[in-house]
């Protein structure tokens, strides 16, 4: 139960997505820790550091009561 994929994911609205500042540093962080990885690979010239333009969606992935109940 504990490693049971009990969840559903709920769209973050739009309104919300525009207005909170938090989800825009979240996806920043990501993609700077993904050109952490990429570093050597940049640095050889393999390819290029990712950049974001901006946050087009975001989910929730909420639990459901199995889980909270097997935690």
């Amino acid at each position: 139960m504990h490693w049971c994929m009990c969840t559903y994911v709920e769209s973050v609205p739009h309104v919300e997505l525009a207005a909170a500042g938090d989800w825009q540093l979240t996806a920043e962080w990501v993609v700077a820790r993904i050109n952490e990885l990429l570093q050597p690979a940049v640095t050889a010239q393999l390819c290029q550091p990712l950049t974001l333009t901006r946050v087009v969606n975001a989910y929730y992935v909420i639990p459901t009561n199995l889980v909270r109940v097997a935690l």
